[in-house]
């Protein structure tokens, strides 16, 4: 389906995305890459849980012990925060997938955290991107391009 939109987009000259990236493999992202003109794929779950240190697999998707998201120590938001969210997804009943929801009640405290830590948050953001778009959508050298 996605390659038949695309190629219908394709005399307008347009490029296609794909919404809701988050769970599937690299490897099936990168079936999709080559058999679309798929030049983007959102994947911001995957980054919303990397940038609390929630460890995730190849599909995007964070992983879970007896049901709760398995935070890798010293990575994302500091243990403290991750506790507070952990509480009030506990208060809230969440389920393991309600966990993105936590951005607007805890913005203020997310956005307060210190450089040391949103620098940490960021460049796990970044590998994860940079990884993405190296192995997944083949954009090594491709700067000039875009630039």
């Amino acid at each position: 389906m996605t390659a038949k939109i695309h190629q219908a987009l394709a005399p307008c000259g347009l490029s296609g995305l794909q919404h809701g990236a988050s769970g599937n493999s690299s490897d099936r992202l990168r079936e999709s890459v080559q058999k679309t003109r798929t030049i983007k794929a959102n994947v911001a779950t995957a980054l919303q849980m990397i940038s609390w240190g929630v460890e995730i697999d190849d599909y995007g998707n964070a992983l879970l012990k007896d049901g709760s998201l398995v935070k890798a120590p010293g990575q994302g938001v500091t243990e403290e925060l991750w506790a507070e969210i952990v509480a009030h997804g506990t208060d809230k009943k969440w389920q393991a997938g309600d966990y993105k929801s936590a951005n607007l009640p805890f913005e203020n405290k997310l956005l307060s955290q210190t450089q040391e830590i949103r620098d940490r948050v960021a460049k796990g953001v970044e590998d994860f991107v940079y990884k993405l778009l190296k192995e997944v959508f083949s954009a090594d050298g491709a700067a000039p391009l875009a630039y």
